[in-house]
């Protein structure tokens, strides 16, 4: 995980009840993702071009019951 990351959503994965790394893989298959791809979300650092779709970022907030500018930083 990055210093300053430009996504919360490991953070907020890891603050839900349950085990993080069941957590982590649940995540990854309601959004069809591989979990090299959460890792690389996590891996992105503040102020990057790259970014997630609006679809992925939508899916992450329904599943983290948040808004989507919750899951991003600053």
């Amino acid at each position: 995980m990055c210093a300053n990351p430009k996504y919360n959503i490991g953070r907020l994965i890891s603050a839900m009840p349950g085990n993080p790394k069941s957590n982590r893989y649940k995540f990854c298959i309601e959004l069809h993702i591989d979990i090299r791809t959460l890792d690389n979300w996590d891996a992105v650092p503040a102020g990057s071009k790259h970014s997630i779709s609006a679809d992925h970022l939508l899916k992450a907030a329904s599943f983290l019951n948040c808004q989507p500018t919750e899951l991003i930083n600053g």
